[in-house]
């Protein structure tokens, strides 16, 4: 399984019950990851798993690139661990 792609990802994922959806689009070369267009950096890949940190926030995202569970989580000023979205992404096909 190869770990780069020259090609920007676009995925929708869909909150829990599908109350909330959020798109996600991820470029492995550039190593950023954008959610509903807020900038995150990737510090973490491997061939099943992506974590990046918000470029302005204490705002985490962690994709499993198996199964598309994907979590969103902030880390407060005491330093607990606060996860505020839980979703399941699927690729988005492109239109042309």
């Amino acid at each position: 399984m190869s770990l780069a792609s020259a090609e920007e990802i676009y995925l929708s994922c869909k909150g829990e019950m599908g109350l909330h959806t959020k798109e996600l689009d991820i470029n492995l070369d550039k190593q950023k990851m954008w959610l509903d267009d807020y900038l995150f950096n990737m510090f973490f890949v491997r061939d099943d798993l992506i974590v990046a940190k918000a470029d302005s926030s204490n705002e985490y995202l962690k994709i499993d690139r198996l199964s598309g569970y994907f979590r969103q989580w902030r880390i407060e000023d005491d330093g607990s661990r606060d996860e505020f979205f839980t979703a399941n992404c699927e690729r988005i096909e492109k239109l042309f």
